[in-house]
């Protein structure tokens, strides 16, 4: 089975794409969550790794690579999703910290 139709690389791809909607989908819950608390900067921030991650999921790859012409290994994706996973992590965290600040 060649890489372009289908195989093992095209599966690894899009679990990569659905890490990277799930990311932006908890990106779009904390910036819900801060618009509520009225923390605005969070929510910016929030809200701006949802739409890129939506925007790099939905982007794909290239059409040389979906062609079969070119050949990229997956992993690209890890290091990429694990920095947008901590940095949502980070601004959920930092909401908390703040609401419990104002108390």
């Amino acid at each position: 089975m060649s890489p372009s139709r289908g195989g093992p690389p095209e599966r690894t791809h899009l679990s990569w794409q659905r890490s990277e909607l799930a990311v932006a989908l908890v990106g779009a819950f904390v910036a819900v969550a801060a618009l509520r608390l009225e923390v605005a900067w969070v929510a910016v921030a929030a809200g701006v790794f949802a739409l890129m991650g939506v925007a790099v999921a939905v982007a794909g790859r290239p059409r040389e690579v979906r062609d079969g012409r070119e050949q990229v290994p997956p992993w690209p994706w890890l290091p990429r999703i694990a920095l947008a996973t901590f940095a949502v992590g980070l601004l959920g965290a930092a909401l908390g910290v703040v609401e419990l600040a104002g108390r």
